[in-house]
């Protein structure tokens, strides 16, 4: 990071392959209270929301050629390895909208003497989520936690590694084009400061070290 900005290098090559301005403090304050406000995400029914992040998958696989080029280019990884990283987010995405369906469906509880009644426990999401992400698995890591959120009704602050942002905001693109709610998914470029406004907001409700950052 310098002057503002980070600069993504290619390890294995050392070539400078992005340039991208850091999250000021005052946008990281906008946005978390952009967030805050926000409540199209979370008026959806938890049938819809899966759909979503089934839509999101699909549109993953349409894109996965440029989306296997950006994590090769910022991480110089192998194409194996590439591949192995996708095809876990894929599989991810698919089997939590499964388990979303039962675990956070209404449960019916029973009423007791007050057999005239009907008693529910319902799944209200918390707000917002602070995803503070490692370089190490730009892809998974912090996609699989963000989808697990956005899931249960939250919108996301994803705070990528400054060493790999670049697989994030592609994915961030992907979701402003072919899902919208586009308030419910946001992701601040920067480095440990740019976490810790996330940290020490008082109107981030989850915290989630998806691992040690860079």
């Amino acid at each position: 990071i310098k002057d503002g900005h980070v600069f993504v290098t290619n390890p294995s090559t050392l070539e400078e392959i992005a340039k991208i301005k850091c999250s000021t403090s005052s946008e990281v304050e906008h946005l978390i209270l952009e967030s805050r406000s926000y409540k199209k995400w979370s008026v959806l029914t938890l049938k819809q929301r899966c759909y979503y992040i089934n839509r999101l998958r699909k549109t993953i696989v349409k894109n996965q050629d440029e989306l296997k080029q950006i994590i090769k280019k910022e991480t110089g990884k192998k194409d194996f390895d590439i591949l192995i990283e996708l095809f876990s987010l894929l599989e991810h995405l698919k089997e939590i909208s499964k388990i979303a369906r039962k675990a956070l469906r209404k449960e019916p509880r029973n009423t007791g003497l007050m057999k005239s009644k009907k008693a529910y426990v319902v799944y209200e999401p918390l707000g917002i989520a602070g995803i503070i992400a490692p370089w190490n698995y730009p892809l998974t890591t912090p996609i699989s936690s963000s989808v697990e959120a956005l899931l249960a009704g939250n919108n996301i602050l994803l705070k990528p590694s400054e060493h790999t942002p670049l697989t994030s905001l592609f994915i961030k693109k992907l979701w402003d084009q072919n899902i919208g709610f586009s308030n419910a998914f946001n992701v601040l470029i920067g480095g440990g400061d740019v976490g810790e406004m996330i940290v020490k907001s008082k109107d981030t409700d989850i915290i989630c070290f998806t691992g040690s950052t860079g």
